[in-house]
């Protein structure tokens, strides 16, 4: 078998392994209730309330910007649990935890969302005469949608996102095409794999650093947040990341971790300062072989 045939084969199994997940493109609409400055007025006196490089057409966005909120949090539900991958908008998700997610999006964000659109289009007349009567130089009303365009702007979406690789012989690929599409397909996984490491393990560094600052001193800083956060990424890497990180150096030091995390108690660590001492002298070593990992690193020093 030549060796393009066995690198052909290992991506494959690479692409069947990422389809054991479910790849979700978030997609959303929105209004944002602004436009350019008409050329005329550039220069003037403007007012800075409704002028900041573009001129606002509403005098107060909060129902805009509420809409926008409830948005980027449907967003980071998906995100919560998902795993890294390097499209924009597209998150990689275990089946399982999908459900999970849909279910929330469908029963309380899609729902919230429509009715902060509702609220918006039924306040709209009055925003718009309350804009025309303060800022009457700047109010145009051919830049206002009417109720259902105003509506169809604003969504938010889930849809699948396909990612396979294309079959050899295709009418549409000459062998070099093809090659092209298999480097990128390449490329993207490399990517992702590397993507993960670094949020995980960059993850895990802010933490144990947390811990470690703290374990300084007669431990007054010291509180239940700060060894709760180190047990919540177990937690997640059991649920969510074990198994997705190909990494032995960095499964060593979960691994590690769980163990020292078992011996733990917010009360032991204030109480005794031996134990406190022995505990910042084991997540020093943990954050120094951390930084061993790729793009995996603080932005200041930790004195051991």
């Amino acid at each position: 078998m030549t060796s393009r045939r066995i690198e052909t084969n290992e991506l494959n199994e690479r692409v069947e392994r990422l389809n054991n997940h479910l790849l979700i493109n978030f997609q959303r609409g929105f209004w944002t209730a602004s436009a350019k400055l008409p050329k005329e007025l550039l220069g003037q006196n403007v007012p800075q309330k409704i002028v900041r490089g573009s001129q606002d057409l509403l005098p107060d966005k909060t129902l805009v910007d509420d809409i926008r909120t409830i948005q980027n949090k449907a967003k980071y539900c998906l995100k919560n649990q998902s795993l890294p991958f390097p499209f924009d908008s597209v998150f990689r998700i275990k089946p399982e935890k999908f459900l999970e997610v849909e279910e929330e999006l469908i029963t309380h964000w899609l729902p919230l969302h429509d009715e902060r659109v509702d609220v918006l289009c039924d306040n709209m007349a009055e925003l718009k005469k309350t804009f025309k009567k303060k800022y009457p130089k700047y109010y145009r009303p051919e830049l206002y949608p009417d109720k259902k365009d105003l509506k169809s702007r604003f969504y938010i979406r889930w849809i699948p996102f396909q990612f396979a690789i294309p079959e050899k012989g295709m009418s549409s690929f000459d062998s070099k095409t093809y090659r092209t599409q298999l480097d990128r397909i390449k490329n993207t996984l490399d990517e992702m794999e590397e993507m993960t490491l670094t949020v995980i393990g960059n993850d895990l560094l802010k933490r144990l650093d947390n811990l470690h600052s703290k374990c300084t001193g007669k431990g007054e800083t010291l509180h239940g947040k700060t060894v709760g956060s180190i047990n919540r990424f177990i937690e997640k890497w059991d649920d969510l990341w074990r198994g997705e990180v190909d990494d032995k150096k960095l499964n060593m030091i979960v691994g590690r971790l769980r163990r020292e995390m078992s011996k733990v108690s917010i009360d032991r660590l204030k109480d005794n300062a031996a134990f406190r001492k022995e505990v910042q002298g084991k997540v020093g070593k943990m954050i120094d072989r951390l930084q061993t990992l790729p793009n995996v690193e603080l932005r200041r020093s930790i004195d051991l």
